[in-house]
């Protein structure tokens, strides 16, 4: 599931010449992100290059910045955002 305002960023601009501007360099190939199965991605989340896999059954918290793959099972938020608490099966 993924609210509104998501937005994902899989290309970067290159950067690495000193002395060609950025703006010239163009950008670099496009990365392919991985959103697996049950996972839900709150309003105004950004997910960058840095992060290639969301795992399967986490969240991402409303407003947070991925900048590094997400595990399994797991919430994150923040900037940047970091594991906040790991979802386990309720016992009854």
């Amino acid at each position: 599931m993924m609210a509104p305002e998501v937005i994902i960023i899989s290309q970067n601009h290159s950067f690495v010449n000193l002395n060609i501007l950025i703006i010239m360099q163009g950008h670099e190939k496009i990365k392919q992100i991985i959103i697996e199965d049950d996972v839900w991605i709150g309003r105004r989340a950004i997910i960058l290059t840095g992060c290639s896999i969301i795992g399967k059954g986490s969240i991402v918290a409303a407003g947070s910045v991925v900048t590094k793959d997400v595990p399994p099972n797991v919430i994150v938020g923040g900037n940047p955002a970091k594991i906040i608490k790991y979802r386990k099966n309720e016992q009854n």
